[in-house]
């Protein structure tokens, strides 16, 4: 690895020759350190340097590196990180309990954090730093539960440097709210080796925190025509997140909501129906998940109702009790998981409501089947709709807004719509979208309704039909039923 000395000359270590943006982030000295934005950019070899040099400089000091599937850290950052330690400083490395010791006391500890295991280990370590490699990915209750361990001591009584360090590609997620949202811009220039010129970049820099952005142009060790061939075939958002690592770039290709849509719709004056109801997403208790009771009078949402580890039975209690008192005309639940006891509560206290079973394809008929992959997707494209025609109006909830600006979808190999699953959601924006799915059910649970100024003209002419139809000169035969079973 590259270090300064005294001299502020360059030793290198390993036969490692760090490029100017690694040499820049490598020598920073503010304590969270975000290092990446595009593919190519020599991420990962950075952060093992880190993770080795602090490793070596401090001994005894204890680290941890981790991304979110242990699966993947162990085919792609372990790798690296074995490369450039000389086998000879290694002291023992035990896969099955994660963890590389090295002769001089230091250790390093390494986990996958969608994993229960991963998640205790954070809760019972003492940090000197620790490593994040795709840290978009990594939930930020993750960051939230490893911030109280970093108070490890040396065995010599000092304090190591408790760095924090972050390899990413550019995604909307908790890492723009810890380095983007207080930080200024500081250009920095250097020598571009490959090109023989002089380039400059903008670092983003508080007092604790830095964000070196580091490009595939910045690598001289990619093929020449590297950047080039992707060029050819990345859309325009994927060329402005990827190779250009913009962190404001939205992958508006991928993302089901634009976030113009979404800040456009927040305390937007809308035609007020006669329509109240509500939506409710049921969370898990176990998972600190929220449960969220959303209520609006049609296509305007007044307010969200959101706790945590609420029993089944609280949650239906509380649904009965908002239905009778907003005297609500719907009540749209998600059936799947604990909904399904919410909503047994529900029909049986006979308050009128819709059990949307989001994994299922019930009710589907034959152009739902070749549109959508599932319910989820039909109900979230509807919600699309709403939004882009901007008939919505949500209150001013910066989680909502963020969880609504944060799923994404795709299409499958045989046409069928796919938003992407809750956890997956989960993982990339660093929190469930539990109040974003109960305004989605919310909007499902008011389409079901009718419209009361066509329900209006519709008994009008109901009433007239039936009136007459004693009259009728055809001798036909009428249910009596005949308006509930046409209008009901």
């Amino acid at each position: 690895m590259a270090k300064k000395t005294k001299s502020n000359t360059t030793v290198i270590i390993n036969d490692y020759l760090p490029t100017p943006t690694q040499a820049k982030a490598h020598g920073a000295n503010q304590t969270y350190k975000l290092f990446g934005g595009a593919r190519g950019g020599g991420k990962t070899i950075w952060l093992v340097q880190e993770a080795n040099a602090l490793s070596l400089e401090y001994p005894g000091n204890i680290g941890f590196m981790g991304r979110y599937q242990r699966s993947d850290f162990k085919r792609t950052t372990l790798q690296e990180l074995l490369k450039i330690i000389p086998p000879t400083l290694i002291k023992s490395h035990n896969q099955s309990e994660g963890y590389l010791e090295y002769i001089n006391g230091s250790v390093i500890h390494y986990a996958g954090l969608s994993e229960q295991e991963g998640i205790s280990k954070l809760k019972s370590l003492n940090l000197g730093w620790y490593a994040w490699d795709e840290a978009s990915e990594i939930p930020h209750e993750c960051f939230l539960m490893i911030e109280p361990a970093m108070r490890h001591t040396l065995p010599d009584g000092r304090k190591p440097p408790y760095f924090r360090l972050f390899a990413t590609n550019p995604r909307d997620c908790w890492l723009v709210d810890l380095f983007f949202k207080e930080g200024i811009n500081e250009p920095y220039t250097f020598y571009d080796t490959k090109r023989r010129e002089e380039r400059t970049v903008n670092l983003i820099v508080t007092p604790s925190t830095i964000y070196v952005p580091s490009l595939p142009r910045d690598n001289p060790y990619l093929p020449d025509n590297f950047e080039e061939n992707l060029r050819k075939f990345y859309p325009d958002d994927y060329v402005k997140v990827y190779l250009e690592g913009d962190w404001g770039a939205n992958l508006e290709g991928l993302l089901l909501l634009k976030s113009s849509w979404v800040r456009a719709a927040v305390n937007r004056e809308v035609t007020i129906e006669d329509r109240p109801a509500l939506g409710c997403d049921v969370a898990r208790s176990e998972q600190g998940d929220e449960t969220v009771i959303t209520y609006g009078i049609g296509n305007s949402i007044i307010s969200l109702d959101c706790s945590r580890g609420q029993s089944i039975t609280e949650t239906a209690g509380k649904l009965i009790a908002m239905s009778n008192s907003k005297k609500t005309k719907m009540v749209a639940i998600e059936r799947d998981g604990l909904g399904v006891g919410v909503c047994d509560n529900v029909k049986e206290a006979k308050v009128r409501h819709l059990a949307v079973q989001m994994g299922s394809k019930e009710g589907f008929t034959d152009f739902d089947k070749r549109t959508y992959f599932n319910v989820r997707a039909k109900v979230w494209w509807h919600v699309r709709e709403m939004f882009e025609k901007g008939l919505v109006s949500i209150p001013n909830d910066p989680k909502l807004i963020r969880q609504l600006s944060g799923i994404q979808y795709s299409y499958r190999s045989n046409g069928t719509l796919i938003v992407e699953p809750k956890e997956e959601t989960k993982t990339r924006i660093g929190g469930s979208p539990d109040r974003a799915d109960s305004l989605a059910l919310y909007l499902w649970g008011v389409s079901k309704l009718k419209d009361p100024a066509k329900d209006y003209r519709r008994r009008i002419q109901s009433y007239d039909f039936l009136k007459s139809k004693e009259d009728n000169p055809y001798g036909w035969k009428y249910s009596e039923n005949y308006q509930e079973e046409i209008y009901a």
